[in-house]
């Protein structure tokens, strides 16, 4: 970002100063403008509830040292269960907080003219693609008619500056925070445990109307009921792909992959043992009986993900510090990092002087030949009642 405040054009709507915490005028000016308002969004992060008392995010905080909850005394118990509402609450505030930084980064960085491209949504325009991006970094309120696990996939590459990528660590990292809080939740509401009666308490105290009883697999329900109503935790936790290098190329393809799971042959025998009364379940374990086959594979459907390919340039050989690389990236050629993430990529700007301001973009058509993988399971159901299939014998 260059030094000085730059005006925004008018027509993009009401300018807005924002004074960015913690920065100095060393730092690029804090003083930049803010984006224009995305009104769905603004009308949606208005709604939020922040039911949990505030008291209970700056609470004590209770050190297991090596004890499990169920260990704690009683008043310590619940202090936990506490806790863990309170670190919930007070990191969905700083979440939000950070959103509004992120987004004014980004904005500002396209009113330097950094590059920006967004494949989907369509953008005609830099400045539209990056109004995309910046809808997609805080893009966690449901929308209307918008299905319980569903995700909103964006396809675009936003150059960046130092400042904006720093944001959106920052970001990451709250995310992230979010995540581990809301996997200490689901574990309190743990049948086993001795702390699912101390949350339903809490909860009831707080909130006449809030789920009770709730399982551990509800716990994203409560969580809406506590903080947000529209909350959609799979677009909350999910991480921001950041490229802390000027790459080379970026390429997305849409893979549909098989959903599976290897099951050995005991446990499937005990499965189908449970299913006896079924005529069918009989034959089928008797079929299980009849083989030696030490493992099986279970099929559980077609995931369809969106897998990026970034050839890093041969001066950025950094990997990304977030997001999840594919082990078998390139046959580990550290030039290359494996993305799979429906948000758009992050990378750090153009060193100064370079002969590109922007990387290598392509989309793969989703009918394009794609390569054969070697079989590993039988094509056809080895069982009736189950979808289970043999690997394939490996013949010496």
């Amino acid at each position: 970002m260059a030094n000085g405040t730059n005006d925004l054009d008018t027509k993009q709507g009401q300018k807005a100063s924002v004074m960015l915490a913690g920065q100095s005028s060393e730092d690029d000016q804090a003083l930049i403008e803010a984006p224009p308002s995305m009104d769905w969004y603004d009308n949606r992060d208005r709604e939020a509830e922040h039911a949990i008392p505030a008291e209970w995010e700056a609470g004590q905080q209770i050190t297991l040292d090596g004890l499990t909850p169920g260990e704690l005394a009683q008043e310590d118990r619940r202090l936990y269960c506490q806790q863990i509402l309170g670190n919930l609450s007070a990191t969905f505030r700083a979440l939000r907080e950070q959103a509004q930084i992120a987004r004014v980064r980004l904005w500002s960085d396209g009113q330097n003219d950094l590059p920006a491209m967004m494949e989907t949504p369509k953008a005609e325009t830099a400045e539209q693609a990056r109004l995309h991006a910046i809808e997609a970094v805080s893009n966690w309120y449901y929308r209307e008619g918008q299905g319980e696990k569903e995700t909103v996939a964006y396809i675009g590459a936003i150059s960046a500056s130092p400042h904006t990528l720093n944001a959106l660590y920052e970001l990451n990292r709250l995310k992230k925070q979010f995540s581990e809080g809301l996997a200490e939740l689901r574990e309190a509401l743990a049948p086993e445990s001795k702390t699912r009666g101390d949350v339903y308490d809490l909860v009831a105290h707080i909130n006449a109307n809030a789920l009770q009883n709730v399982t551990r697999k509800a716990a994203g329900a409560l969580v809406r009921q506590l903080l947000h109503p529209k909350l959609n935790i799979r677009q909350v936790v999910r991480t921001i792909p950041i490229i802390d290098s000027f790459p080379y190329s970026v390429r997305w393809k849409w893979i549909e992959s098989p959903s599976t799971l290897k099951i050995d042959r005991v446990k499937l025998l005990d499965l189908l043992e449970r299913k006896q009364d079924n005529p069918e379940a009989q034959m089928d374990f008797q079929r299980v009986a009849g083989v030696t086959d030490p493992a099986f594979c279970l099929r559980k459907g077609v995931s369809v993900d969106l897998r990026v390919s970034v050839c890093l340039s041969e001066s950025g050989r950094q990997p990304y510090s977030t997001g999840q690389p594919e082990k078998d990236s390139k046959k580990n050629d550290s030039r290359y990092v494996d993305i799979k993430s429906r948000l758009p990529i992050i990378y750090r700007q153009a060193p100064k002087g370079h002969y590109r301001s922007e990387p290598k973009l392509a989309v793969v058509p989703t009918n394009a030949p794609t390569r054969t993988r070697k079989k590993r399971v039988e094509d056809e159901p080895f069982l009736a009642t189950m979808a289970v299939h043999r690997y394939i014998q490996v013949k010496p």
